[in-house]
Protein backbone atom coordinates (compact mmCIF):
# COMPACT_ATOMS: atom_id res chain seq x y z
CA UNK A 1 0.00 0.00 0.00
CA UNK A 2 1.27 3.54 -1.09
CA UNK A 3 2.08 6.32 1.62
CA UNK A 4 -0.44 8.39 0.79
CA UNK A 5 -3.53 5.31 0.62
CA UNK A 6 -1.90 4.45 4.42
CA UNK A 7 -2.83 8.00 5.66
CA UNK A 8 -6.51 7.72 4.18
CA UNK A 9 -6.98 4.75 5.66
CA UNK A 10 -5.82 5.23 9.30
CA UNK A 11 -8.00 8.75 9.06
CA UNK A 12 -10.74 6.49 7.77
CA UNK A 13 -10.35 4.22 10.29
CA UNK A 14 -9.84 6.29 12.96
CA UNK A 15 -13.28 7.54 12.31
CA UNK A 16 -15.16 4.48 11.68
CA UNK A 17 -13.71 3.79 15.26
CA UNK A 18 -15.45 6.69 16.53
CA UNK A 19 -18.48 6.27 15.32
CA UNK A 20 -19.21 2.33 15.72
CA UNK A 21 -18.37 0.42 19.14
CA UNK A 22 -16.99 -2.63 18.75
CA UNK A 23 -18.00 -5.90 20.49
CA UNK A 24 -15.67 -7.33 23.27
CA UNK A 25 -15.01 -10.93 23.47
CA UNK A 26 -13.07 -13.40 25.55
CA UNK A 27 -10.15 -15.40 24.70
CA UNK A 28 -12.49 -18.11 25.31
CA UNK A 29 -14.83 -16.89 23.29
CA UNK A 30 -12.45 -16.13 20.28
CA UNK A 31 -11.06 -19.63 20.24
CA UNK A 32 -14.67 -21.04 20.07
CA UNK A 33 -15.15 -18.81 16.99
CA UNK A 34 -12.17 -19.81 15.44
CA UNK A 35 -12.76 -23.40 16.11
CA UNK A 36 -16.44 -23.47 14.52
CA UNK A 37 -15.60 -21.63 11.56
CA UNK A 38 -12.22 -23.60 10.72
CA UNK A 39 -14.37 -26.52 11.30
CA UNK A 40 -16.96 -25.53 8.99
CA UNK A 41 -14.38 -24.03 6.04
CA UNK A 42 -12.57 -27.39 6.15
CA UNK A 43 -15.69 -29.91 6.01
CA UNK A 44 -17.14 -27.38 2.80
CA UNK A 45 -14.15 -27.84 1.11
CA UNK A 46 -13.67 -31.26 1.35
CA UNK A 47 -16.74 -32.51 0.24
CA UNK A 48 -16.89 -30.29 -2.85
CA UNK A 49 -14.06 -32.27 -4.60
CA UNK A 50 -14.22 -33.44 -7.82
CA UNK A 51 -15.27 -32.52 -11.62
CA UNK A 52 -19.02 -33.00 -10.77
CA UNK A 53 -18.86 -31.31 -7.01
CA UNK A 54 -17.24 -28.71 -9.36
CA UNK A 55 -20.17 -27.93 -11.26
CA UNK A 56 -22.26 -28.72 -8.90
CA UNK A 57 -21.27 -26.19 -6.76
CA UNK A 58 -21.09 -23.57 -9.82
CA UNK A 59 -24.69 -24.34 -10.13
CA UNK A 60 -25.47 -23.76 -6.49
CA UNK A 61 -23.78 -20.49 -6.12
CA UNK A 62 -25.97 -19.36 -9.53
CA UNK A 63 -28.91 -21.01 -7.92
CA UNK A 64 -28.12 -18.73 -4.55
CA UNK A 65 -27.55 -15.69 -6.80
CA UNK A 66 -30.55 -16.06 -8.64
CA UNK A 67 -32.68 -16.17 -5.61
CA UNK A 68 -30.67 -13.63 -4.00
CA UNK A 69 -30.62 -11.10 -6.49
CA UNK A 70 -33.87 -11.03 -8.66
CA UNK A 71 -36.49 -11.41 -5.60
CA UNK A 72 -36.87 -8.09 -5.84
CA UNK A 73 -37.91 -8.04 -9.54
CA UNK A 74 -41.75 -8.74 -10.41
CA UNK A 75 -42.00 -11.98 -12.90
CA UNK A 76 -44.17 -10.28 -15.08
CA UNK A 77 -40.68 -7.74 -15.39
CA UNK A 78 -38.31 -11.05 -15.74
CA UNK A 79 -40.29 -12.82 -18.50
CA UNK A 80 -40.61 -9.56 -20.14
CA UNK A 81 -37.14 -9.13 -20.30
CA UNK A 82 -36.73 -13.19 -21.24
CA UNK A 83 -38.60 -12.53 -24.37
CA UNK A 84 -35.88 -9.44 -25.11
CA UNK A 85 -33.28 -12.46 -25.68
CA UNK A 86 -32.61 -12.75 -29.56
CA UNK A 87 -33.70 -16.15 -30.92
CA UNK A 88 -33.31 -16.80 -34.60
CA UNK A 89 -36.46 -17.78 -36.98
CA UNK A 90 -34.59 -18.68 -39.35
CA UNK A 91 -31.49 -20.37 -40.68
CA UNK A 92 -30.46 -16.72 -42.08
CA UNK A 93 -31.30 -14.13 -39.34
CA UNK A 94 -27.68 -13.58 -38.96
CA UNK A 95 -27.12 -12.21 -41.89
CA UNK A 96 -29.35 -9.51 -40.97
CA UNK A 97 -28.44 -8.58 -37.25
CA UNK A 98 -26.79 -5.06 -36.99
CA UNK A 99 -24.83 -4.74 -33.64
CA UNK A 100 -25.10 -1.61 -31.54
CA UNK A 101 -23.76 -1.55 -27.69
CA UNK A 102 -25.47 0.08 -25.23
CA UNK A 103 -23.89 1.81 -22.98
CA UNK A 104 -24.91 1.59 -19.32
CA UNK A 105 -25.06 4.14 -16.60
CA UNK A 106 -25.61 2.65 -13.21
CA UNK A 107 -23.07 4.79 -11.42
CA UNK A 108 -23.28 8.30 -11.11
CA UNK A 109 -20.43 10.26 -9.07
CA UNK A 110 -21.28 13.38 -7.20
CA UNK A 111 -18.61 15.93 -5.71
CA UNK A 112 -18.50 16.97 -2.01
CA UNK A 113 -16.09 17.11 0.88
CA UNK A 114 -15.23 14.69 2.65
CA UNK A 115 -15.22 15.46 7.46
CA UNK A 116 -11.25 16.30 6.92
CA UNK A 117 -12.22 18.61 4.12
CA UNK A 118 -10.65 16.97 1.32
CA UNK A 119 -12.50 16.84 -1.90
CA UNK A 120 -14.24 13.34 -2.96
CA UNK A 121 -17.03 11.58 -4.27
CA UNK A 122 -20.25 10.21 -3.24
CA UNK A 123 -20.86 7.20 -5.40
CA UNK A 124 -25.10 6.50 -6.32
CA UNK A 125 -26.79 3.60 -7.96
CA UNK A 126 -28.75 4.54 -11.08
CA UNK A 127 -31.18 1.69 -11.20
CA UNK A 128 -32.40 2.90 -14.62
CA UNK A 129 -34.67 0.10 -17.35
CA UNK A 130 -31.28 -1.08 -19.34
CA UNK A 131 -28.72 -0.90 -15.97
CA UNK A 132 -31.58 -3.67 -14.60
CA UNK A 133 -31.64 -5.22 -18.04
CA UNK A 134 -27.76 -5.70 -17.71
CA UNK A 135 -28.12 -6.76 -14.33
CA UNK A 136 -30.57 -9.40 -14.96
CA UNK A 137 -28.89 -10.73 -18.11
CA UNK A 138 -25.90 -11.15 -15.77
CA UNK A 139 -27.42 -13.25 -13.64
CA UNK A 140 -29.76 -15.37 -15.98
CA UNK A 141 -27.25 -15.71 -19.01
CA UNK A 142 -23.96 -16.20 -17.56
CA UNK A 143 -22.38 -19.65 -15.67
CA UNK A 144 -20.14 -17.18 -13.46
CA UNK A 145 -21.38 -15.34 -10.23
CA UNK A 146 -22.18 -11.77 -11.37
CA UNK A 147 -20.08 -10.28 -8.78
CA UNK A 148 -18.94 -6.56 -8.98
CA UNK A 149 -15.50 -4.89 -10.05
CA UNK A 150 -14.59 -1.71 -8.07
CA UNK A 151 -12.68 1.07 -10.80
CA UNK A 152 -13.30 2.14 -14.44
CA UNK A 153 -16.27 0.61 -15.23
CA UNK A 154 -18.27 0.11 -18.84
CA UNK A 155 -20.75 -1.89 -19.40
CA UNK A 156 -22.91 -2.75 -22.24
CA UNK A 157 -25.99 -4.23 -23.32
CA UNK A 158 -25.62 -5.35 -26.82
CA UNK A 159 -28.35 -5.66 -28.70
CA UNK A 160 -29.51 -6.03 -32.79
CA UNK A 161 -30.29 -2.53 -34.04
CA UNK A 162 -33.72 -3.85 -36.08
CA UNK A 163 -35.24 -6.34 -33.68
CA UNK A 164 -34.17 -4.75 -30.25
CA UNK A 165 -32.94 -8.10 -28.78
CA UNK A 166 -30.20 -8.72 -27.07
CA UNK A 167 -27.23 -10.61 -28.23
CA UNK A 168 -25.85 -10.65 -24.69
CA UNK A 169 -23.40 -8.33 -22.84
CA UNK A 170 -20.11 -6.73 -21.70
CA UNK A 171 -18.24 -5.23 -19.39
CA UNK A 172 -15.12 -3.52 -19.64
CA UNK A 173 -12.70 -2.54 -16.61
CA UNK A 174 -9.29 -1.86 -15.39
CA UNK A 175 -6.81 -4.09 -15.96
CA UNK A 176 -4.98 -6.50 -13.83
CA UNK A 177 -1.40 -6.03 -13.11
CA UNK A 178 -0.58 -9.85 -12.07
CA UNK A 179 -1.23 -11.21 -16.60
CA UNK A 180 2.30 -12.65 -16.76
CA UNK A 181 1.67 -13.51 -20.62
CA UNK A 182 0.63 -9.96 -21.00
CA UNK A 183 3.23 -8.17 -19.30
CA UNK A 184 6.36 -9.66 -20.74
CA UNK A 185 4.95 -9.37 -24.41
CA UNK A 186 3.92 -5.65 -24.03
CA UNK A 187 6.80 -4.76 -21.29
CA UNK A 188 9.24 -7.44 -21.76
CA UNK A 189 9.39 -8.08 -17.90
CA UNK A 190 6.96 -9.27 -15.38
CA UNK A 191 8.09 -7.02 -12.45
CA UNK A 192 5.97 -4.23 -14.00
CA UNK A 193 6.08 -2.23 -10.41
CA UNK A 194 7.21 1.09 -12.28
CA UNK A 195 4.33 0.54 -14.65
CA UNK A 196 1.39 -0.18 -12.30
CA UNK A 197 2.05 2.59 -9.61
CA UNK A 198 -1.00 5.36 -8.99
CA UNK A 199 -1.79 6.73 -12.16
CA UNK A 200 0.54 5.31 -14.60
CA UNK A 201 -0.20 4.04 -17.81
CA UNK A 202 -1.00 0.60 -17.33
CA UNK A 203 -3.38 2.05 -14.79
CA UNK A 204 -5.11 4.46 -17.35
CA UNK A 205 -4.79 2.96 -20.70
CA UNK A 206 -5.36 -0.49 -20.62
CA UNK A 207 -8.52 -2.34 -20.00
CA UNK A 208 -9.56 -6.00 -19.80
CA UNK A 209 -12.86 -7.58 -20.56
CA UNK A 210 -14.26 -8.95 -17.67
CA UNK A 211 -17.39 -10.52 -18.63
CA UNK A 212 -17.77 -11.25 -22.46
CA UNK A 213 -21.26 -13.33 -22.34
CA UNK A 214 -23.39 -13.69 -25.67
CA UNK A 215 -27.21 -14.52 -25.25
CA UNK A 216 -28.18 -18.58 -25.90
CA UNK A 217 -28.88 -19.56 -28.53
CA UNK A 218 -26.84 -16.71 -30.29
CA UNK A 219 -23.90 -17.89 -28.25
CA UNK A 220 -24.16 -21.47 -29.89
CA UNK A 221 -25.64 -21.44 -33.18
CA UNK A 222 -23.75 -18.23 -34.46
CA UNK A 223 -20.73 -17.98 -32.68
CA UNK A 224 -22.00 -15.22 -30.87
CA UNK A 225 -19.27 -15.12 -28.47
CA UNK A 226 -16.98 -14.52 -31.63
CA UNK A 227 -18.69 -11.20 -32.10
CA UNK A 228 -19.11 -9.62 -28.31
CA UNK A 229 -15.31 -10.30 -28.44
CA UNK A 230 -14.56 -8.79 -31.50
CA UNK A 231 -17.05 -5.79 -30.41
CA UNK A 232 -14.89 -5.37 -27.41
CA UNK A 233 -11.77 -4.20 -29.57
CA UNK A 234 -13.92 -1.68 -31.23
CA UNK A 235 -14.06 2.44 -31.84
CA UNK A 236 -17.02 2.34 -29.75
CA UNK A 237 -15.08 1.24 -26.79
CA UNK A 238 -12.07 3.75 -27.28
CA UNK A 239 -14.03 6.34 -27.35
CA UNK A 240 -16.48 5.83 -24.57
CA UNK A 241 -13.06 5.07 -22.56
CA UNK A 242 -11.42 8.33 -23.41
CA UNK A 243 -14.83 10.04 -23.20
CA UNK A 244 -15.45 9.07 -20.03
CA UNK A 245 -11.64 8.94 -18.27
CA UNK A 246 -9.78 11.14 -20.43
CA UNK A 247 -7.30 8.40 -21.82
CA UNK A 248 -6.55 7.03 -24.55
CA UNK A 249 -7.05 2.79 -24.87
CA UNK A 250 -4.25 1.23 -25.97
CA UNK A 251 -4.92 -2.53 -25.46
CA UNK A 252 -8.28 -4.81 -24.15
CA UNK A 253 -7.06 -7.94 -22.66
CA UNK A 254 -9.18 -11.16 -20.87
CA UNK A 255 -8.93 -14.51 -20.47
CA UNK A 256 -10.79 -17.62 -21.15
CA UNK A 257 -12.31 -20.00 -18.83
CA UNK A 258 -9.80 -22.47 -19.55
CA UNK A 259 -5.96 -22.59 -21.12
CA UNK A 260 -5.94 -21.23 -24.30
CA UNK A 261 -3.85 -23.70 -26.39
CA UNK A 262 -5.83 -23.86 -29.64
CA UNK A 263 -6.65 -27.67 -30.43
CA UNK A 264 -9.74 -29.64 -31.71
CA UNK A 265 -12.40 -29.51 -29.30
CA UNK A 266 -10.56 -26.64 -27.33
CA UNK A 267 -11.24 -23.82 -29.40
CA UNK A 268 -12.48 -20.85 -27.06
CA UNK A 269 -14.21 -17.79 -28.28
CA UNK A 270 -11.48 -15.18 -28.87
CA UNK A 271 -9.42 -18.12 -30.69
CA UNK A 272 -9.71 -17.43 -34.39
CA UNK A 273 -9.95 -13.54 -34.15
CA UNK A 274 -6.27 -12.45 -35.06
CA UNK A 275 -5.07 -9.88 -35.90
CA UNK A 276 -7.94 -8.31 -33.39
CA UNK A 277 -7.26 -10.94 -30.58
CA UNK A 278 -3.60 -12.66 -29.54
CA UNK A 279 -3.32 -15.84 -27.54
CA UNK A 280 0.32 -14.77 -25.35
CA UNK A 281 -0.18 -18.29 -23.52
CA UNK A 282 -1.47 -18.90 -19.72
CA UNK A 283 -1.67 -17.85 -16.43
CA UNK A 284 -0.07 -19.62 -13.69
CA UNK A 285 -3.63 -20.75 -12.33
CA UNK A 286 -2.65 -20.28 -8.49
CA UNK A 287 -4.25 -17.11 -7.08
CA UNK A 288 -7.99 -17.65 -7.20
CA UNK A 289 -9.08 -18.86 -3.67
CA UNK A 290 -11.82 -21.26 -3.59
CA UNK A 291 -15.43 -19.95 -3.33
CA UNK A 292 -17.39 -20.81 -0.26
CA UNK A 293 -20.91 -20.86 -0.18
CA UNK A 294 -22.79 -17.23 0.78
CA UNK A 295 -23.66 -18.90 4.62
CA UNK A 296 -19.96 -19.38 5.16
CA UNK A 297 -19.07 -16.48 3.41
CA UNK A 298 -20.63 -14.53 5.83
CA UNK A 299 -19.77 -16.01 8.39
CA UNK A 300 -16.07 -15.44 7.36
CA UNK A 301 -16.76 -11.91 6.48
CA UNK A 302 -18.11 -11.25 10.56
CA UNK A 303 -15.06 -13.17 11.82
CA UNK A 304 -12.23 -11.11 10.25
CA UNK A 305 -14.09 -8.26 11.17
CA UNK A 306 -13.66 -9.76 14.61
CA UNK A 307 -10.57 -11.01 14.75
CA UNK A 308 -8.65 -8.10 12.64
CA UNK A 309 -10.90 -5.09 12.69
CA UNK A 310 -8.73 -2.77 10.60
CA UNK A 311 -7.76 -5.32 7.91
CA UNK A 312 -11.93 -6.14 7.48
CA UNK A 313 -12.20 -2.34 7.29
CA UNK A 314 -9.45 -1.96 4.80
CA UNK A 315 -10.99 -4.88 2.35
CA UNK A 316 -14.74 -3.71 2.45
CA UNK A 317 -14.78 -0.19 3.68
CA UNK A 318 -11.89 1.87 2.52
CA UNK A 319 -11.81 4.83 -0.26
CA UNK A 320 -9.56 5.88 -1.86
CA UNK A 321 -9.19 10.01 -2.74
CA UNK A 322 -10.93 9.10 -5.76
CA UNK A 323 -13.50 7.12 -3.75
CA UNK A 324 -12.80 4.07 -5.65
CA UNK A 325 -12.18 1.08 -3.26
CA UNK A 326 -8.93 1.14 -1.51
CA UNK A 327 -9.21 -3.45 -2.41
CA UNK A 328 -10.05 -4.07 -5.89
CA UNK A 329 -10.92 -7.83 -5.63
CA UNK A 330 -12.69 -7.54 -1.70
CA UNK A 331 -14.05 -10.56 -1.52
CA UNK A 332 -11.39 -12.61 -3.43
CA UNK A 333 -9.00 -10.88 -0.82
CA UNK A 334 -11.22 -11.69 2.40
CA UNK A 335 -11.27 -14.98 1.56
CA UNK A 336 -7.67 -15.25 0.98
CA UNK A 337 -6.74 -13.57 4.42
CA UNK A 338 -9.27 -15.96 6.43
CA UNK A 339 -7.67 -19.37 5.24
CA UNK A 340 -4.41 -17.54 5.69
CA UNK A 341 -5.32 -16.40 9.30
CA UNK A 342 -6.89 -19.74 10.40
CA UNK A 343 -4.35 -21.60 8.82
CA UNK A 344 -7.04 -23.88 6.85
CA UNK A 345 -3.75 -25.45 4.24
CA UNK A 346 -1.77 -26.79 7.16
CA UNK A 347 -5.06 -27.95 8.75
CA UNK A 348 -5.64 -29.85 5.77
CA UNK A 349 -2.84 -31.55 5.17
CA UNK A 350 -3.18 -32.78 9.44
CA UNK A 351 -6.23 -34.09 8.50
CA UNK A 352 -4.72 -36.21 5.74
CA UNK A 353 -0.63 -36.72 4.94
CA UNK A 354 -1.61 -37.17 1.00
CA UNK A 355 -4.30 -34.24 0.29
CA UNK A 356 -3.54 -31.46 -1.77
CA UNK A 357 -3.72 -28.16 0.13
CA UNK A 358 -4.10 -26.38 -3.50
CA UNK A 359 -8.38 -27.41 -2.96
CA UNK A 360 -8.55 -24.34 -1.03
CA UNK A 361 -7.98 -22.20 -4.43
CA UNK A 362 -10.58 -23.33 -7.12
CA UNK A 363 -10.18 -23.04 -11.25
CA UNK A 364 -7.03 -24.00 -10.80
CA UNK A 365 -6.58 -24.89 -14.28
CA UNK A 366 -4.91 -22.24 -16.07
CA UNK A 367 -6.31 -19.69 -18.28
CA UNK A 368 -5.60 -18.29 -22.09
CA UNK A 369 -4.40 -15.23 -21.55
CA UNK A 370 -5.23 -13.30 -24.59
CA UNK A 371 -4.64 -9.67 -26.11
CA UNK A 372 -6.10 -7.09 -28.11
CA UNK A 373 -3.30 -3.78 -29.26
CA UNK A 374 -5.29 -1.24 -30.72
CA UNK A 375 -2.03 0.51 -32.10
CA UNK A 376 1.05 -0.77 -34.15
CA UNK A 377 3.08 0.90 -31.22
CA UNK A 378 1.41 1.00 -28.61
CA UNK A 379 3.65 -1.03 -27.03
CA UNK A 380 5.93 1.49 -27.09
CA UNK A 381 3.48 4.29 -26.05
CA UNK A 382 2.63 1.91 -22.57
CA UNK A 383 6.46 1.68 -22.21
CA UNK A 384 6.77 5.71 -22.33
CA UNK A 385 9.09 5.38 -25.49
CA UNK A 386 6.56 7.50 -27.70
CA UNK A 387 3.92 10.35 -27.30
CA UNK A 388 0.15 9.52 -27.82
CA UNK A 389 0.39 11.74 -31.22
CA UNK A 390 3.08 9.12 -32.83
CA UNK A 391 0.15 6.15 -32.20
CA UNK A 392 -0.85 4.22 -35.37
CA UNK A 393 -3.93 2.28 -35.67
CA UNK A 394 -3.29 -1.40 -35.58
CA UNK A 395 -6.96 -2.25 -38.09
CA UNK A 396 -10.21 -1.18 -39.19
CA UNK A 397 -12.38 -1.68 -35.44
CA UNK A 398 -15.63 0.06 -37.20
CA UNK A 399 -18.66 -1.79 -35.88
CA UNK A 400 -19.42 -2.48 -39.17
CA UNK A 401 -16.39 -4.17 -40.48
CA UNK A 402 -16.15 -6.62 -37.07
CA UNK A 403 -19.75 -7.30 -37.94
CA UNK A 404 -18.73 -8.65 -41.45
CA UNK A 405 -16.10 -10.24 -40.65
CA UNK A 406 -17.40 -12.09 -37.82
CA UNK A 407 -20.72 -13.11 -40.35
CA UNK A 408 -18.31 -14.41 -43.24
CA UNK A 409 -14.75 -13.98 -42.32
CA UNK A 410 -11.99 -14.16 -44.48
CA UNK A 411 -13.64 -16.11 -47.08
CA UNK A 412 -16.43 -13.49 -47.79
CA UNK A 413 -19.92 -13.90 -47.98
CA UNK A 414 -20.07 -15.76 -51.39
CA UNK A 415 -16.81 -17.19 -53.62
CA UNK A 416 -17.23 -14.17 -55.59
CA UNK A 417 -16.95 -11.07 -53.64
CA UNK A 418 -14.76 -10.65 -50.25
CA UNK A 419 -14.17 -7.36 -48.96
CA UNK A 420 -10.99 -6.12 -50.24
CA UNK A 421 -9.82 -4.51 -46.70
CA UNK A 422 -10.60 -8.21 -45.55
CA UNK A 423 -8.35 -9.98 -47.81
CA UNK A 424 -5.67 -7.53 -47.24
CA UNK A 425 -5.99 -8.24 -43.49
CA UNK A 426 -5.64 -12.16 -43.90
CA UNK A 427 -2.29 -11.15 -46.27
CA UNK A 428 -1.13 -9.27 -43.79
CA UNK A 429 -1.51 -11.89 -41.32
CA UNK A 430 -0.44 -14.36 -43.34
CA UNK A 431 2.88 -12.34 -43.55
CA UNK A 432 3.33 -11.70 -39.74
CA UNK A 433 2.45 -15.43 -38.54
CA UNK A 434 5.32 -17.02 -41.26
CA UNK A 435 7.34 -14.34 -39.65
CA UNK A 436 6.75 -15.00 -35.76
CA UNK A 437 7.35 -18.55 -37.05
CA UNK A 438 11.21 -17.94 -38.25
CA UNK A 439 11.23 -16.33 -35.11
CA UNK A 440 10.73 -19.20 -33.03
CA UNK A 441 7.62 -17.56 -31.51
CA UNK A 442 4.93 -19.71 -32.58
CA UNK A 443 5.07 -23.26 -33.99
CA UNK A 444 1.82 -23.02 -36.16
CA UNK A 445 1.50 -20.55 -39.25
CA UNK A 446 -2.07 -22.08 -40.24
CA UNK A 447 -4.68 -19.94 -40.18
CA UNK A 448 -7.40 -20.76 -38.22
CA UNK A 449 -9.98 -18.11 -38.71
CA UNK A 450 -11.24 -19.58 -41.68
CA UNK A 451 -13.36 -21.75 -39.80
CA UNK A 452 -14.22 -19.10 -37.12
CA UNK A 453 -17.31 -17.08 -39.28
CA UNK A 454 -21.11 -17.09 -38.29
CA UNK A 455 -21.90 -18.44 -41.41
CA UNK A 456 -19.34 -21.53 -41.05
CA UNK A 457 -21.39 -22.37 -37.27
CA UNK A 458 -24.46 -22.18 -39.00
CA UNK A 459 -22.95 -24.93 -42.21
CA UNK A 460 -21.70 -26.82 -39.16
CA UNK A 461 -24.94 -27.08 -36.94
CA UNK A 462 -27.41 -27.30 -39.91
CA UNK A 463 -25.06 -30.97 -40.86
CA UNK A 464 -24.91 -32.01 -36.82
CA UNK A 465 -28.67 -31.73 -37.10
CA UNK A 466 -29.02 -33.55 -40.29
CA UNK A 467 -26.95 -36.52 -39.17
CA UNK A 468 -29.48 -36.58 -36.00
CA UNK A 469 -31.91 -36.71 -38.06
CA UNK A 470 -30.82 -39.35 -40.15
CA UNK A 471 -30.06 -41.24 -36.77
CA UNK A 472 -33.90 -40.50 -35.61
CA UNK A 473 -34.59 -42.40 -38.95
CA UNK A 474 -32.61 -45.64 -38.68
CA UNK A 475 -33.89 -45.53 -34.60
CA UNK A 476 -37.67 -45.26 -36.27
CA UNK A 477 -36.83 -47.76 -38.92
CA UNK A 478 -35.86 -50.03 -36.53
CA UNK A 479 -39.05 -50.11 -33.69
CA UNK A 480 -41.61 -49.87 -36.59
CA UNK A 481 -43.17 -53.36 -34.30
CA UNK A 482 -42.96 -51.15 -31.88
CA UNK A 483 -46.28 -47.78 -32.34
CA UNK A 484 -45.92 -46.42 -29.26
CA UNK A 485 -42.04 -45.63 -30.01
CA UNK A 486 -42.76 -45.27 -33.94
CA UNK A 487 -45.13 -42.21 -33.09
CA UNK A 488 -42.56 -40.45 -30.98
CA UNK A 489 -40.06 -40.30 -33.56
CA UNK A 490 -42.29 -40.00 -36.33
CA UNK A 491 -43.28 -37.00 -34.34
CA UNK A 492 -40.17 -35.65 -33.60
CA UNK A 493 -39.18 -36.18 -37.36
CA UNK A 494 -42.17 -33.74 -38.53
CA UNK A 495 -40.84 -31.34 -35.80
CA UNK A 496 -37.62 -31.06 -38.04
CA UNK A 497 -38.94 -28.90 -40.48
CA UNK A 498 -39.36 -25.88 -37.75
CA UNK A 499 -36.11 -24.37 -37.72
CA UNK A 500 -36.21 -24.15 -33.68
CA UNK A 501 -35.66 -28.18 -34.00
CA UNK A 502 -33.45 -27.98 -36.78
CA UNK A 503 -31.40 -25.60 -34.86
CA UNK A 504 -31.69 -26.53 -31.70
CA UNK A 505 -33.01 -23.01 -29.93
CA UNK A 506 -33.31 -24.50 -26.22
CA UNK A 507 -31.15 -21.97 -24.55
CA UNK A 508 -30.28 -22.21 -20.81
CA UNK A 509 -32.31 -19.26 -18.53
CA UNK A 510 -30.85 -18.87 -14.85
CA UNK A 511 -33.84 -17.09 -14.33
CA UNK A 512 -36.04 -20.19 -13.80
CA UNK A 513 -34.15 -21.07 -10.69
CA UNK A 514 -36.74 -18.06 -8.86
CA UNK A 515 -38.41 -19.98 -6.22
CA UNK A 516 -37.23 -23.39 -7.15
CA UNK A 517 -35.94 -25.59 -4.40
CA UNK A 518 -32.22 -26.69 -4.77
CA UNK A 519 -33.42 -30.49 -5.79
CA UNK A 520 -35.95 -29.05 -8.27
CA UNK A 521 -32.76 -27.03 -9.93
CA UNK A 522 -30.71 -29.97 -10.24
CA UNK A 523 -33.34 -31.73 -12.13
CA UNK A 524 -33.66 -28.94 -14.20
CA UNK A 525 -29.96 -28.43 -15.27
CA UNK A 526 -29.14 -32.02 -14.84
CA UNK A 527 -27.41 -31.29 -18.44
CA UNK A 528 -24.71 -29.51 -16.73
CA UNK A 529 -23.68 -31.65 -13.97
Amino acid sequence: MSPENQKILDKQYSFFLKENKLPSFTKKQIQELDNSLKSEIIEELISNQGEVKKRERMLKHKWAEVNKKLKSYSPEFLEELRQKVWIPNDKSDYRRIIPEMVLISDRIRIKRKDIFGNETHDTHEHQSELAKHWTIMAICTSKARADNVPGRQLKYLVRDKITKKYLGFIAITGTLPNLKPRNVDVFKTNNIKQYFQSNSVIALNMANGQKIVASQPFGTLFNGGKLLSLLCCSNVVARDWQKKYGDVLITVDTTSLYGGKVTKGNETQYDGLRPYWWYLGDTEGKDTPYKPEEKTYAKMNNWLFIRDTKEWFKIQKAKTAENMNMVREPKNTLIKKVFTQLEIKKALKELNKDRDEKITTSNQEQRGVYLSKLYKNGDEFLRGEITQDKLIPAFNNSISFLTELWKYGFEGDTKSYVNPEIVEMENQLKSQLQEMKQQGLIKDARIHERRSSAKKRLRSNLFNNLKRLTDDMTILQKIEGNPQKSEYYSRKLKLQSNIHNRLNTEYTWYGFMLGKSWAEVKEIYAHEL
